[in-house]
């Protein structure tokens, strides 16, 4: 019975050692690598549920409104709101950008372009611009920077159709775009 122990001793050690044996190699080769960033800010503000996720309906706009105005045509424009909330003392801005599709638009910059299927307006797209000086915020960008105070503060910006190139090759149709905004804290 002793001689039958160590026989099964035996077999079961020499299993063990064949599975280490192939060990070094599992772990030596390696498939790939992994890069961590990120940063570490001094409590960021909080951009408000309502603030998440927005439509913006620029309504009807007539298409004689954009062959025969002054360039550009902002007429259309809509004031968007980002609310921030409890944004601490240590922040004194932050940056709006706005990425996605764009577009170049005469004497503007990048625009964000209006999408393009069956039945969609085409010779347009969607400018950005501050609601206090007139600047645009060209999709793409750096952005633009906003103050901030502590507590809850309003970023607002207006967003409006406009022509690409300036002159009437406008065709009418539907308007709708997808942007994404980032908030970025110095």
């Amino acid at each position: 019975m002793k001689t039958n122990k160590i026989i099964l001793f035996a077999l079961v050690a020499a299993g063990m050692m064949g599975g280490l044996a192939a060990m070094p190699a599992m772990a030596a080769g390696g498939d790939g690598t992994l890069n961590f960033t990120g940063s570490v800010v001094d409590a960021a503000c909080t951009v408000a549920p309502d603030s998440k996720n927005m439509t913006v309906d620029f309504g009807t706009i007539g298409l004689a409104a954009f062959l025969n105005s002054t360039y550009p045509y902002t007429s259309n424009s809509k004031t968007i709101t980002i609310n921030l909330l409890d944004c601490p003392a240590t922040i004194s801005s932050a940056t709006l950008q706005i990425t996605g599709n764009s577009v170049a638009v005469k004497n503007i910059g990048n625009g964000l372009a209006t999408d393009t299927g069956a039945g969609a307006a085409k010779g347009v797209a969607i400018i950005f611009g501050t609601v206090d000086s007139g600047f645009y915020i060209t999709v793409n960008s750096p952005g633009r920077t906003y103050n901030i105070s502590e507590g809850d503060n309003k970023l607002q910006f207006i967003g409006s159709v406009q022509t690409i190139n300036g002159s009437g090759n406008v065709t009418a149709g539907t308007v709708s775009a997808t942007a994404q905004y980032n908030i970025v804290y110095p």
